[in-house]
C-alpha cells in the first residue's frame, strides 16, 4: 500500500529501517526525518512516499521542490530506494507512478531526478536531461520525465 509518511502512524519504525539500510542516502534520510530537516533539504512542499506491506517498508522516495543541484528546475524525485528483498519486482515503478499521478493532478508538467544509476530511471519513463554539478561540486546526471503536455 502506498502511504505518505506524515499521515502514517509508524514513523519511528520507518526511520529505524532506513537507518539500518545498506545505502548511505537512506541513513541520511533517516537523520533528516528524525531531526525534521527534510523541508530545508527538499523544500516546504515535500512529500515522503513509501510502499509498505504487512508493516514492512518496501520502497521509499521523496517528492520535493529542490534537490542537490542549485537550479530553478522543479520538482525533484529524491531519496529513491528499494529495500533489497523487494528489488527486481518493479516496486519503485509503483511509487513513481503514484508520484506522477500527484503531479498530474496538480497540472505540473515535468519531473527531475538526479542519479548516477544509468539505465534505471529510463525504465520508468525518464530520459537524459543533462550532466550538472551538485552543491558539493560533484557531477551528477539529471533525468527528466514529462508528466503533462
Amino acid at each position: 500500500m502506498i502511504k505518505d509518511l506524515e499521515k502514517y502512524g509508524q514513523r519511528e519504525r520507518v526511520i529505524e529501517e532506513l537507518s539500518r539500510c545498506d545505502w548511505r542516502g537512506g541513513q541520511s534520510l533517516a537523520k533528516r526525518l528524525q531531526g525534521n530537516t527534510l523541508v530545508e533539504k527538499c523544500g516546504k512542499h515535500v512529500v515522503y512516499v513509501m510502499l509498505d506491506e504487512n508493516d514492512e517498508t518496501m520502497a521509499v522516495c521523496v517528492l520535493g521542490e529542490k534537490d542537490e543541484i542549485d537550479t530553478k528546475l522543479t520538482p525533484w524525485l529524491g531519496y529513491v530506494y528499494t529495500f533489497p528483498a523487494f528489488r527486481g519486482k518493479r516496486t519503485m515503478g509503483k511509487l513513481i507512478t503514484h508520484v506522477c499521478r500527484i503531479l498530474k493532478e496538480q497540472h505540473i508538467k515535468d519531473l527531475y531526478v538526479s542519479s548516477n544509476e544509468h539505465g534505471l530511471y529510463e525504465k520508468y519513463g525518464f530520459s537524459y536531461f543533462a550532466d550538472m554539478k551538485t552543491t558539493k561540486g560533484e557531477t551528477t546526471t539529471v533525468y527528466h520525465r514529462r508528466i503533462n503536455e
